[in-house]
């Protein structure tokens, strides 16, 4: 983790608005902040602008820094695009303005490009939606790739909790994961894993019993169709 040491004199810019269910946190985190420094500027949803360059920031920056190359990384390809134009437009030789597709890389030696022939395999776009900056990580992203490729298996089921026994039915849902004619197989190996695993467990702990089934069935599954679907298990106590 990253520690800042804040000081009284100190301006701090709350550049993103909270996002949604974040603003009570949002809220005691600008209030210890303020307990050091009283500087504080924040940002709304309405003063919150892209942050993308115009024609004449490029520019600009390319005279005051004066690159050999240039490469534009992070953006849409138009702008990218234009970003090259502008180079090219500032003195930049066209064949030092790069623009590379996705995937593909550019080998520097001693500050010269070296080659342009080098590529990253099976290089594609993941687009997951989210409120604001936090909402995406490793494990998200990690989680959409099995849900793309695996599939999805939700198990919901209603728990007595008088009678310590499974109330009604067992409801699966599968998602990209089989054709109809399979669907009935895969529940029914998703039935007995759970009432399995209910009849087996002399102490009713939800988390473990949540993480058990996970396993079992992914295991199952993957023994049977070869694919690892991400498993969501639900549980709902009846009294």
């Amino acid at each position: 983790d990253v520690y800042l040491k804040l000081k009284p004199n100190d301006l701090i810019i709350a550049a993103m608005p909270p996002r949604n269910g974040m603003e009570v946190e949002y809220s005691e985190t600008l209030d210890m902040i303020a307990e050091i420094s009283p500087n504080i500027l924040e940002i709304s949803d309405k003063d919150l602008y892209p942050i993308r360059p115009t024609k004449n920031d490029i520019n600009l920056i390319l005279k005051t820094l004066k690159p050999e190359i240039f490469i534009p990384i992070s953006s849409l390809y138009r702008y990218q695009v234009i970003s090259r134009f502008c180079a090219i437009d500032s003195g930049i030789p066209n064949n030092r303005a790069i623009l590379l597709q996705n995937g593909k890389i550019v080998y520097l030696k001693d500050g010269k490009i070296a080659s342009q022939k080098g590529r990253i395999n099976e290089v594609g776009d993941i687009i997951i939606q989210g409120f604001g900056y936090g909402d995406i990580s490793r494990g998200v992203i990690r989680e959409r790739q099995t849900l793309s490729s695996g599939g999805l298996v939700s198990i919901s089921c209603q728990y007595h909790v008088k009678k310590k026994e499974l109330f009604g039915e067992i409801n699966t849902q599968l998602i990209g994961l089989v054709a109809k004619s399979e669907v009935e197989k895969i529940k029914e190996i998703v039935n007995s894993i759970v009432i399995q695993k209910f009849e087996e467990s002399k102490k009713i702990d939800f988390r473990e019993m949540q993480n058990s089934i996970r396993k079992r069935t992914q295991k199952k599954i993957r023994k049977l169709i070869d694919k690892e679907p991400l498993v969501i298990v639900t549980f709902c106590e009846i009294f």
